[in-house]
């Protein structure tokens, strides 16, 4: 009986490992084998690795071939009400310039979340459907205020309902 016990549990252990060897895994792709123009920049000063992933978002999910990305961390807020995770900005004067501020407490998974989601407002940006200046925005030529954050305004509903599918078309590009 002892060794019919331990023969169970040796093709239990087999099988596992068998299953664990042929699974599939989701692998990084190696960043070498993507080439990108030399108008397509990220500056990144946080300590998030997402300097050719934001490049592969521009270039190779959004089609641009101009973006000037300069990413930063948010700045510590005093403000319980509303925790932000990302931010992006136009620069002023700048053509295809951008400034994109990530808060610091964030996983990976979910930094891919912020990117896409604020892509998709720099995408809004360059076809000029939404235009910040200072406290006031127009959106598609209606004109607003921002008084507080507020997740119902258009262009926050367009990003938050096309995050996951730019999310998804990123994994699927470094993701084998």
């Amino acid at each position: 009986m002892k060794k019919k016990f331990w023969w169970i549990i040796i093709g239990v252990v087999v099988v596992i490992i068998l299953l664990i060897l042929l699974i599939p895994k989701k692998k990084l792709v190696s960043f070498d084998g993507f080439e990108f123009p030399e108008t397509v920049k990220v500056e990144n000063s946080t300590d998030y690795k997402i300097d050719t992933i934001s490049m592969i978002l521009a270039n190779k999910v959004f089609e641009w071939d101009s973006l000037r990305l300069i990413l930063f961390y948010l700045p510590e807020l005093d403000n319980d009400e509303v925790e932000f995770k990302g931010i992006v900005q136009q620069l002023p004067f700048v053509q295809n310039s951008y400034l994109l501020l990530l808060n610091r407490n964030l996983g990976f998974d979910e930094v891919l979340t912020v990117l896409s989601h604020e892509f998709i407002h720099i995408e809004q940006y360059k076809t000029k459907r939404l235009v910040v200046s200072g406290k006031e925005y127009w959106w598609e030529g209606e004109y607003g205020v921002f008084d507080s954050y507020d997740t119902s305004r258009p262009f926050e509903v367009e990003a938050f309902s096309g995050q996951s599918k730019v999310k998804k078309e990123l994994k699927k590009i470094i993701y084998e």
